[in-house]
């Protein structure tokens, strides 16, 4: 670790429930080590033992855990998480690169997850949750989204898993990928999503509503295009919608049911309502430009798109993955 009394930075990757760590090979982590002798790692395996192994013994509390200690960077990994401790010896996006490196060599379950769950909340007389399937979705996030998004999507990560209430807005014109994200988010990180239509938002502002809370808390509500909701209090026809998301997620509320929120919308900022920019609501807040020409040059080439070099430019997701020069009938894709 920092043997100059410096606090060491840390970084986090929350893995998938499809990565099985307890099938990833000790020489893994020594092949990836072995390019920096500086470090001087010993590791220790917590495992299954033969013994446990060919017992009938019930081996859950057995579930694998790796650590490398070095004088400067440090490695856990447990389970679900790999936790990468590092001094100013290192980068930021060497680590980043390492994590990389350490996921991409985990291997996945035999069954990989095919649809991902979520609630859809409904409201006629009283409301209520469907458990609704989608498509489960996981990303390169690296080569889909500009450089500037890596340390955010990291920090919505973090929001997603820690116990605050709060808020996350994410915007962009059509097509930048929010909806794509969402679907990945969903597929990749636990949680009990509920997601909300526009049109049950804007009942939200109902006494009955705090009611449903009680049988939902520690849940994160997703809703897509609510920029109307959003919209600042004067001028917005669903302002006691938009009163109880401000107390739910910075308020006595939610203290209560530690409710998060991930928004999406395509207005500029400037029209939705200040009290949701401020400090300690707000936990993420991003707006997606196009995806810059030199990652789309790479995508079209791995994913043959068939985009002719002279067209190439800064383009949305839909705009890359969907090209309308390609003769072929395109699947299209929601973003």
């Amino acid at each position: 670790m920092c043997n100059s009394g410096c606090v060491p930075s840390s970084h986090t990757v929350y893995l998938e429930d499809s990565i099985n760590l307890r099938k990833i090979k000790e020489d893994t982590f020594s092949d990836l080590f072995n390019f920096d002798f500086s470090l001087r790692c010993s590791y220790k395996t917590i495992i299954k033992t033969s013994a446990v192994q060919d017992s009938d013994e019930d081996t859950d509390d057995y579930d694998s855990g790796i650590s490398f200690i070095g004088t400067s960077l440090s490695v856990l990994i447990e389970q679900k998480k790999i936790c990468i401790f590092y001094s100013n010896n290192y980068t930021d996006s060497y680590v980043r690169e390492l994590a990389d490196k350490i996921v991409k060599r985990a291997p996945y379950s035999e069954e990989k997850k095919k649809t991902a769950k979520v609630q859809l909340v409904t409201y006629g007389n009283y409301y209520d949750t469907v458990e609704s399937a989608i498509k489960s979705t996981t990303i390169d996030i690296k080569k889909n989204y500009n450089d500037d998004f890596l340390p955010v999507y990291d920090r919505l990560v973090d929001f997603i898993h820690q116990r605050e209430s709060g808020i996350a807005l994410l915007s962009s014109i059509p097509g930048c990928g929010k909806t794509f994200l969402l679907r990945h988010l969903i597929s990749s990180e636990s949680a009990n999503y509920l997601f909300i239509t526009p049109s049950v938002a804007a009942s939200m502002g109902n006494p009955d509503f705090v009611g449903f809370l009680m049988d939902n808390k520690n849940s994160i509500f997703v809703m897509e295009d609510c920029e109307q909701l959003l919209q600042e209090r004067t001028t917005n026809s669903w302002s006691t919608s938009l009163a109880n998301i401000l107390n739910m997620t910075d308020g006595i509320l939610s203290d209560i049911f530690n409710i998060k929120f991930i928004c999406t919308f395509n207005a500029p900022e400037t029209t939705i309502d200040p009290a949701l920019l401020r400090e300690g609501r707000c936990f993420v807040n991003y707006k997606f430009d196009k995806l810059k020409a030199d990652k789309v040059a790479i995508l079209n080439k791995e994913n043959n798109l068939g985009i002719p070099d002279n067209e190439i430019c800064d383009m949305t997701l839909a705009e890359l993955y969907n090209y309308s020069g390609k003769k072929e009938t395109k699947r299209k894709i929601g973003f």
